[in-house]
């Protein structure tokens, strides 16, 4: 941080707090994000686009990441929308393989590439950031439904196959069987996080064997040589910060 503060020199400047930015994205998402219609916040303001990535995504920045916010900081109708969100997920997106699909309509739901190819970083952004979510509903008094913990373990499962077959996550895997389609990459960094916390989540040594062995490997592999790549599903494997920050958070 040192270093950075010599490069570009900057003064933090108190512009807004955080308490007015909730606020803003809050009434966005509520007035804009929400689909009643198919109990999902949308990536887009329901009814402009036909793309299934501009309606769905779920991880990135989608609807699988968001609801954490809503479940923390939202009004009881918020939370209510976010645990609707949430169901829509586990009874409408998981594939054979125990992955999920990351785009879709509401009502149907796929990869959207030809191959069935789905971002390993995205499969790993759901991983982590949903059982952030059972947490927070657990911490203050909620239910996590069994078919939504069993999902997420078949998906934590699929990491752990993935691992034991090819001793690496891939950048891009095959969503009905679970097979690389295009190897190498950190796009997998925060998945390390995501099977550490299901170890303790589920009570599964495993995978917490397969978080550090992972972690390992891209250090060595990546950190150690000054970048990661991966993050992006735009940029092929060009380094990026996206990967960057997952792995950070993953470690």
């Amino acid at each position: 941080s040192e270093v950075r503060k010599d490069i570009n020199p900057q003064k933090r400047k108190e512009v807004l707090p955080f308490s007015e930015v909730w606020k803003i994205l809050d009434r966005l998402f509520q007035q804009e994000r929400w689909n009643e219609n198919i109990n999902v916040y949308s990536y887009s303001k329901p009814g402009s686009t036909t793309s299934w990535g501009g309606i769905w995504q779920l991880g990135w920045c989608g609807g699988g990441q968001n609801t954490l916010a809503m479940l923390l900081q939202g009004n009881d109708e918020t939370r209510q929308r976010a645990l609707k969100n949430l169901e829509t997920i586990f009874a409408k997106t998981q594939a054979p393989s125990g992955l999920f699909y990351v785009t879709g309509d509401g009502n149907e739901f796929a990869t959207g590439y030809q191959y069935n190819e789905t971002l390993v970083r995205s499969q790993g952004d759901w991983l982590y950031m949903a059982q952030r979510q059972f947490q927070q509903i657990e911490s203050t008094g909620g239910n996590v439904p069994p078919s939504w913990k069993s999902g997420l373990r078949k998906q934590a499962d699929a990491f752990a196959w993935l691992w034991a077959k090819y001793e690496q996550f891939g950048q891009f895997v095959d969503v009905e069987t679970g097979d690389i389609c295009i190897g190498g990459s950190t796009s997998g960094a925060i998945v390390c996080g995501g099977l550490a916390l299901a170890s303790q989540t589920y009570h599964v040594p495993r995978y917490l064997e397969v978080a550090e062995a992972a972690a390992d490997k891209f250090y060595r592999d990546f950190v150690l040589k000054g970048y990661t790549t991966g993050g992006p599903g735009d940029i092929l494997s060009a380094p990026d910060s996206e990967s960057a920050f997952g792995l950070f958070e993953s470690f």
